[in-house]
């Protein structure tokens, strides 16, 4: 897990060149990211952000991997791992403050 400029922990999942070059093809052209300065990211990020920003100067366009396209049979297992990995706080309290909701 990374901490992000708000101190928050934060795990990325499904955001990799290996994700992309298996789903490449529900992949669809779009606009280029709006920031350039990126110093949060993951290696994994990184590199995936440097071939996408590689495709464009070669394409004059990026690509666009939403995660909602990956199958759902493919990103429930990845998303299941990543969350029994996050702590548990006691009484629930995560929950409630997760959704800002007392339930």
């Amino acid at each position: 897990m990374t901490s992000g400029s708000l101190g928050l922990e934060a795990q990325t999942i499904l955001t990799d060149t290996a994700i992309l070059e298996k789903y490449r093809h529900l992949a669809i052209e779009g606009a280029p990211p709006q920031r350039t300065g990126l110093p949060h990211l993951t290696a994994g990020e990184q590199a995936l952000y440097a071939y996408l920003a590689e495709y464009a100067a070669s394409h004059g366009t990026w690509l666009l991997l939403e995660q909602e396209r990956i199958p759902w049979s493919h990103a429930y297992p990845v998303l299941a791992e990543a969350m029994a990995c996050i702590p548990r706080r006691q009484h629930g309290t995560a929950a409630r403050e997760t959704t800002g909701s007392l339930y």
